[in-house]
């Protein structure tokens, strides 16, 4: 997959631009159908058209949780049943509301997607017919709605702030001022929903956000794309967590999003660029060499399945000069995973490579300089997962070393 980079402002108006291609677009015959290039684009249909058939059949799959849930309540003896009962089927219609306010807004993530991004997107929602869908992608589906919640909502701005405030600062430091920003190119790598690429271009810089994840691609073009006041979608995202909840209605609670209006920051009104790269961040940025003046990566390093690739990969697309900024905790996402051959690596060590690979470390925080970090954490849930986050900031020496 690659991206198509916007090169002027009036090319661009927040918007997410993405281009689902074969990554061997420079073979003549990549679109013959039976050949190579054929089955990867039939792959990537596939692959997206899982994820669109996944958030179409959220409401399905929460009214078969709901009806697991009323079974066990008339499993109960009569007398246990009584106690049980009326209590549980008003929550259950609520839930049931709160759930097709959910689906709507999926519905509006996909539609968005599919008209606005085309491509492999559009060729996905025709094909869509609409099934059963795994646990694992009904995970990521409801991970969506705490997403939004994190990146997009006044209810998350204390978790961004812990995550996103100190690689804003330091970009900030390097280019105090603000006319000449546009003219820095910064890569935010795993970039999710966009808010921080967002912030970064508020700022005044050229940001490009680079995301593997078609679930993040398709909300993040419809929030950048569609939204256009601030709380104008209203979402519940944590109506289907019945395990450490305090009580009914903390399940209920309703999220309003964004909670800035992502059209602000218009290209009529700045020298800035933005852009957003769909796919796997060595492949997307094979070609490109010494192009950025800072990479970015929050809470991505550990989705490296080797991370020494990452650190090769970043100091080759760096300009001489250039700084990388990362933050985040070492939860390798390929530890538990027999296919994958992974690489987990200790913070010391990633640091020691860093510097091997031609880097200058400038900045390192470890947990005694930085506060805890939560990642799409739900704040009245009787469950709370922290971080101890690790944070570094290196440049890329003016003179390359071999790696």
């Amino acid at each position: 997959m690659e991206c198509v980079q916007s090169s002027s402002a009036e090319a661009v108006d927040a918007e997410v631009f993405i281009n689902f291609k074969n990554e061997a677009d420079n073979c003549d015959d990549q679109n013959k159908i039976g050949g190579k290039e054929g089955d990867s684009e039939r792959k990537e249909v596939n692959a997206a058209e899982q994820v669109i058939n996944a958030l179409f059949f959220y409401k399905k799959f929460a009214i078969s949780k709901l009806r697991r849930q009323a079974d066990a309540i008339l499993a109960l003896s009569e007398k246990d049943r009584k106690l049980l009962i009326v209590p549980s089927l008003e929550h259950f219609r609520q839930v049931r509301e709160c759930v097709a306010e959910n689906q709507k807004v999926f519905d509006m993530i996909v539609t968005c997607g599919a008209h606005m991004l085309g491509g492999t997107i559009q060729q996905a929602f025709e094909i869509t017919q609409l099934r059963p869908a795994t646990e694992h992608y009904m995970t990521k589906v409801k991970s969506v709605l705490k997403q939004i919640v994190r990146d997009w909502s006044s209810e998350g701005a204390a978790e961004r702030a812990s995550c996103y405030q100190k690689v804003k600062e330091e970009m900030v430091k390097q280019f105090p001022e603000p006319t000449s920003r546009h003219s820095v190119q910064i890569l935010v790598t795993g970039a999710g929903l966009a808010r921080l690429a967002w912030d970064l271009l508020s700022l005044g810089f050229s940001v490009t956000g680079n995301e593997f994840s078609i679930f993040m691609l398709l909300a993040s073009n419809f929030i950048l794309n569609t939204c256009q006041q601030c709380n104008e979608f209203t979402i519940y995202p944590w109506v289907l967590d019945f395990s450490n909840a305090w009580s009914w209605k903390d399940q209920l609670r309703p999220v309003r999003f964004p909670d800035v209006n992502p059209c602000i920051v218009s290209s009529d009104q700045r020298l800035n660029t933005f852009s957003m790269c769909a796919g796997d961040f060595l492949q997307a940025y094979a070609a490109d060499e010494n192009h950025f003046d800072s990479v970015i990566s929050v809470f991505f390093l550990d989705t490296a399945a080797n991370p020494l690739e990452y650190i090769r990969h970043i100091h080759r697309i760096l300009k001489p000069g250039g700084t990388w900024q990362n933050f985040g905790p070492l939860t390798y996402h390929h530890e538990d995973l027999d296919e994958v051959r992974s690489l987990e690596l200790p913070f010391d060590q990633i640091v020691r490579l860093i510097e091997h690979c031609g880097f200058r470390i400038d900045q390192l925080l470890t947990k005694d300089h930085l506060p805890l970090s939560r990642y799409t954490w739900n704040p009245d849930s009787m469950l709370q997962y922290s971080y101890h986050c690790g944070y570094f900031q290196c440049s890329k020496a003016e003179e390359d070393k071999t790696m």
